[in-house]
């Protein structure tokens, strides 16, 4: 079985709309967050003999300004643990490349600001969704001036910085192995190097080999 994504979205008069953030989405009376409800069910997680056939039902969601790049983005975090759940063998790993959501050309970005910094051929940077715990292999480099400028840092779904990793002055970083820290729900990751063709981040995703995630389904409704 493969996920199905189920999004009822009704613009506000015929407008467009701003779009949620999975890690703002509730899908129990608990407040668990989908985020954590996708990594429970990946780990074969509530019980049981590892059988995932569990429906996700958020209604009511208040969405807030993000773009829908963001939501497509979580989509396919979606989709990559279906696959590897669905394919994989029993104690196997699959690593996916996960495409940005964002992805900026001619500068990099600086964490304390929160703003683009330079303007160079080589320099580039992108946004990424993240699961907390989820391991990430990254592959960027950094300026010389690091400190506002690492390979990546985390936020919370509130953009708050949550971690800066790889701050050495002048370095290409290859495939590093990074965990996403608790409560992370986005990353940056800079470029400056011209030897790298463009910033890759690859998800591993732990594989059961017990079956698949039945369905999401999300209703948005007007505000």
């Amino acid at each position: 079985m493969a996920i199905e994504v189920i999004s009822k979205i009704k613009p506000k008069n015929n407008g467009d709309f701003p779009i949620i953030d999975a890690a703002d989405v509730a899908v129990d009376s608990e407040g668990t967050r989908l985020t954590d409800k996708i990594l429970e069910l990946e780990s074969g997680g509530g019980g049981g003999s590892g059988m995932i056939g569990e429906t996700i039902l958020a209604s009511k969601v208040i969405v807030d300004s993000q773009s829908n790049k963001r939501l497509t983005s979580t989509v396919n975090e979606v989709n990559l643990i279906n696959n590897a759940l669905e394919y994989g063998t029993a104690g196997a790993t699959t690593v996916r490349e996960v495409n940005p959501y964002k992805y900026v050309k001619k500068s990099v970005y600086n964490v304390n600001t929160k703003k683009p910094y330079g303007n160079s051929g080589s320099y580039a940077h992108a946004f990424f969704s993240v699961a907390p715990g989820v391991q990430y292999y990254v592959t960027g480099s950094t300026p010389s001036n690091p400190d506002g400028h690492p390979l990546c840092a985390f936020y919370t779904a509130e953009d708050e910085l949550i971690e800066k990793i790889g701050t050495d002055a002048n370095t290409r970083y290859e495939e590093l192995l990074i965990t996403a820290p608790a409560n992370s729900a986005y990353m940056i990751v800079n470029k400056t190097d011209s030897t790298i063709s463009k910033i890759i981040v690859k998800r591993i995703i732990p594989s059961t080999g017990y079956g698949t995630i039945d369905r999401i389904s999300t209703e948005i409704f007007d505000l």
